[in-house]
């Protein structure tokens, strides 16, 4: 009854591009794996070569050039959503940004809290 009054369809209308919602599942009584949606910070590859051309005193294409070469540069495999956020910047921007969503699977149920996207450091939801 509570999922029913949340209204889901209304939360999720800016990422209906994005997701796939169907109708509210019952549990089954048993359930073996229970899973924690969390949000991963994933920097990119220019600001963390911007932070080490910084650290070592070298120009960010260096950098970047390098870590091309050496095999450093990795993307990240999570799945995303493009979300531009609801403030705006001080010139009326708002700012695009990717939600990395990460999964970890637990044997036991964890009740905690979740955020305005229905994410969690913690808390889990059955997983059938």
């Amino acid at each position: 009854m509570q999922l029913e009054q949340l209204d889901i369809a209304k939360w999720l209308n800016r990422l209906t591009d994005y997701t796939h919602a169907t109708s509210i599942k019952s549990v089954p009584p048993l359930v073996n794996k229970y899973a924690c949606f969390k949000r991963k910070s994933v920097k990119s590859e220019l600001r963390k070569s911007e932070r080490l051309a910084n650290h070592l005193n070298k120009s960010v294409d260096e950098i970047l050039e390098f870590r091309k070469n050496s095999g450093l540069e990795r993307k990240c495999k999570l799945p995303f959503i493009h979300m531009e956020s609801q403030k705006q910047t001080d010139t009326g921007k708002k700012n695009k940004f990717r939600l990395f969503i990460a999964q970890e699977l637990f044997d036991s149920p964890v009740d905690e809290v979740f955020d305005c996207y229905g994410l969690s450091k913690a808390a889990t939801v059955p997983c059938f």
